[in-house]
C-alpha cells in the first residue's frame, strides 16, 4: 500500500510541476532578439511550446505574436518590434509577457545570473519598472501593481563606432 501511494504521490507532483513548466528563459530571449524571423518561428513553434497568432505589418515592418500552448497560465511573445538606428540599422525588441509571478521571479534571477546589473528601479502609476544593461542589450521587466501580467523587453544597444580613416 505504501508502494501504490508513493508513486501515486510521485506522478502527481511529476504532473504538477509539468503544468507549471516555463517555457522560455532568459538566454533564449536574448539569443532571439537578433535572430531572422524564420528562426526566430522554428524556435518558437517548433522547438518550444508556442503557436503563431499573428502578424502585423501596420509599422512598416512585421511585428510577429506568439502565444503559449495553455498550461494553466498565459505566455506571449512578440518579436520584430524596434527603432532604427542613425545609420539605417534596426534595433530589435524582443517582448515576453506571462501571467505567472514565479515565471517572472525566475527570469529576474537569471538576468541577475548572467551578469546584467540593475540601473534603475522605479515606478509609475500601474507598474514597478527595473531596467538592467550590458554592453549589448538593455532589459525592462515591469511588474504590474495588480499582479495581473509581467512584462519582460530585451532591446539592442546602440553602439558608437569610430571608423579609422
Amino acid at each position: 500500500m505504501k508502494k501504490v501511494f508513493a508513486v501515486l504521490s510521485f506522478l502527481m507532483i511529476l504532473g504538477l510541476s509539468r503544468v507549471q513548466a516555463q517555457h522560455i528563459n532568459f538566454p533564449d530571449l536574448l539569443s532571439l532578439v537578433s535572430a531572422p524571423p524564420e528562426q526566430i518561428n522554428q524556435f518558437l513553434t517548433v522547438g518550444k511550446k508556442f503557436e503563431f497568432l499573428s502578424t502585423d505589418f501596420t509599422s512598416g515592418h512585421p511585428i510577429s505574436r506568439y502565444q503559449n500552448k495553455y498550461d494553466g497560465f498565459r505566455e506571449t511573445v512578440t518579436t520584430g518590434m524596434g527603432s532604427p538606428n542613425k545609420d539605417g540599422r534596426m534595433l530589435r525588441v524582443i517582448s515576453y509577457t506571462t501571467t505567472s509571478l514565479k515565471h517572472i521571479n525566475e527570469i529576474l534571477t537569471q538576468i541577475t545570473k548572467y551578469g546584467y546589473p540593475l540601473c534603475f528601479k522605479g515606478a509609475d502609476d500601474t507598474k514597478n519598472i527595473r531596467v538592467y544593461q550590458s554592453d549589448l542589450y538593455s532589459v525592462s521587466v515591469y511588474i504590474p501593481f495588480n499582479q495581473s501580467f509581467f512584462t519582460v523587453e530585451v532591446h539592442e544597444r546602440q553602439f558608437i563606432t569610430i571608423e579609422s580613416p
